[in-house]
């Protein structure tokens, strides 16, 4: 019978709060992922405890990012709460000595400062109790102790290269003892001030230490608790791979992992480095990664690689992408006018081109299997970026890359073969500028992503979603733009039962760094000062597609 202050008990993180849990299933030799398969993590984990302990009391939230999950997972295991005395009973170490004492538990997970405080309040109760040591021996209560894990006071971090001089600037500014008048960084006692309320909390104010041996930050840590690792927190075998793409977003990657590691966070992440979103998207394919975050213009391609959205951007009008028709009124007028006429699409597969499809697929062609094949029959020569990547379209069939890519040529006006349909800068007509571009020399309409700093050619319009022709401007409203999308997501694979864990894990993320103001990473802060790494500021974790 196990009493246990419960998961976030005075603020200290999940990963001590659990270790007792974890160590005893490891040692008992419990299998702690049997059973129904479509149990998430969590709840395998829970049930788990409730086969292994008798009536217990285990407060608090079970799962802290969804209610419902939580009051699920409560009316199913209902004994885990069997000795708590309150329904909503508050997390407390003190509550689960009293659970321990009062209610005839076996074992309670407790702090030494609240041992005290009941010793001051009740002398005497504890003296037939001793404490279980992590090793699995036993000291009196009345004798001494045995710690599982220590936890530091907070700690002020400072760069190795700066440390010789920050602790003398620190006893300064905030022990106000000067060593001398012109000894360190002189800073107003207004400042220093706001300077210590910003850093320190108030009930730490008048607690500062200033430590002048300056220690390396982990072997300091590792004499109050053991560092957390992938190895010694995966649970059944289990992680969640997250595919990035360059050495800062793999930095960053293991900053989060280390991060969620510390709180506890389920299922632990690995770090996959590819070198592009393409790339990335095999890989999640392939079982070698299981999530990554793409913009809109990849929707067309997350889709034919199997994959899908599990999570989503917030639908505010700055995150939006806004894609537009621009066509040559001599030549069209009309959404059938377009049969057979030449274009230039900002990019084969993107958002833009997508939306085109969509728009022509309900209008005036037929529902057609593939995109990029009826495409191919509808339209004349024209210019697809990517069109023969098949990366972007592993099933190509019956497409004609040579029309497709007729257009793509140093000279939009000579056609010219496929190696010039690159999508990069070797490819003039590439990216909405280039498609611009080449529509004011050769060609019918474009098909392009609205952005800042684009200039409509001359004699050209937009054509609106319903077929009619706009001014001759890009300013133009949401009615009539071809589409308007959420622009960045978060992908996976399509119906993989490890999504409901993922979508629990990015909603703990976003709790944890994001919801939270006073923790030590954000995960949508700037990161070596570069913006928007791996998880964009527009996307909400707790946003997600069902």
């Amino acid at each position: 019978k196990c009493c246990h202050p419960g998961i976030n008990a005075d603020n200290t993180s999940p990963f001590i709060l659990e270790e007792f849990e974890m160590q005893t299933l490891s040692q008992n030799n419990l299998e702690i992922c049997s059973g129904e398969e479509s149990k998430t993590l969590s709840e395998y984990y829970i049930s788990a405890l409730n086969d292994f302990f008798g009536p217990s009391c285990r407060p608090g939230k079970w799962s802290n990012v969804n209610s419902t999950i939580d009051l699920e997972f409560k009316n199913k295991y209902p004994k885990l709460l069997q000795l708590c005395q309150e329904a909503n009973q508050k997390n407390s170490f003190l509550q689960s000595l009293n659970c321990l004492l009062s209610n005839n538990g076996d074992v309670a997970l407790t702090s030494l400062s609240a041992i005290q405080q009941y010793n001051l309040t009740a002398p005497g109760a504890l003296t037939n109790y001793s404490y279980l040591c992590k090793n699995g021996s036993r000291v009196n209560a009345t004798v001494g102790n045995c710690t599982w894990t220590r936890q530091p006071w907070p700690l002020l971090i400072g760069n190795r290269d700066l440390t010789p001089n920050l602790p003398v600037d620190l006893r300064n500014w905030f022990l106000f003892q000067p060593l001398s008048e012109n000894d360190g960084l002189q800073l107003s006692e207004k400042y220093v001030q706001s300077l210590k309320e910003l850093i320190f909390p108030d009930h730490l104010g008048n607690s500062i230490n200033i430590n002048f041996d300056t220690p390396n930050l982990e072997p300091y840590i590792s004499e109050f608790r053991d560092r957390p690792t992938t190895e010694n927190s995966r649970l059944c075998k289990f992680s969640v791979g997250l595919c990035v793409t360059s050495e800062e977003e793999e930095r960053k990657c293991k900053w989060l992992q280390q991060a969620a590691l510390n709180y506890g966070v389920q299922p632990v992440i690995d770090c996959v480095t590819k070198s592009s979103t393409l790339e990335c998207l095999k890989a999640i394919q392939n079982t070698v990664a299981d999530i990554t975050v793409v913009n809109s213009n990849m929707t067309y391609i997350v889709d034919r690689h199997n994959l899908s959205i599990v999570a989503f951007g917030e639908e505010e009008s700055r995150y939006m992408v806004r894609t537009a028709l621009i066509v040559n009124t001599t030549t069209i007028n009309s959404l059938e006018d377009l049969r057979g006429k030449s274009g230039f699409f900002s990019e084969y597969g993107d958002i833009a081109w997508l939306a085109f499809a969509d728009l022509l697929r309900q209008k005036v062609m037929t529902d057609p299997e593939y995109y990029g094949l009826e495409l191919s029959n509808f339209l004349g020569n024209s210019c697809m970026p990517g069109v023969q990547d098949t990366n972007r379209e592993p099933y190509p069939i019956g497409v004609s890359f040579e029309r497709m890519c007729a257009f793509c040529g140093s000279d939009p006006r000579t056609p010219s073969g496929i190696e010039n349909c690159n999508t990069d800068s070797s490819n003039v007509c590439y990216g909405s500028e280039g498609a611009l571009k080449c529509l004011g020399l050769a060609g019918d309409f474009a098909v392009i992503v609205l952005k800042d700093k684009l200039t409509l050619p001359s004699n050209m319009s937009v054509m609106c979603r319903n077929g009619t022709i706009a001014n001759n401007s890009l300013n133009i409203d949401n009615n009539c733009a071809l589409s308007v999308t959420i622009n960045d997501q978060i992908v996976a694979r399509k119906n993989d039962k490890k999504n409901r864990d993922i979508e629990m894990m990015l909603q703990e993320l976003d709790e944890r760094f994001a919801a939270q103001t006073h923790t030590s990473f954000k995960i949508f802060d700037n990161f070596g000062r570069i913006k928007d790494l791996i998880f964009k500021v527009s996307i909400t974790l707790n946003n997600f597609k069902r």
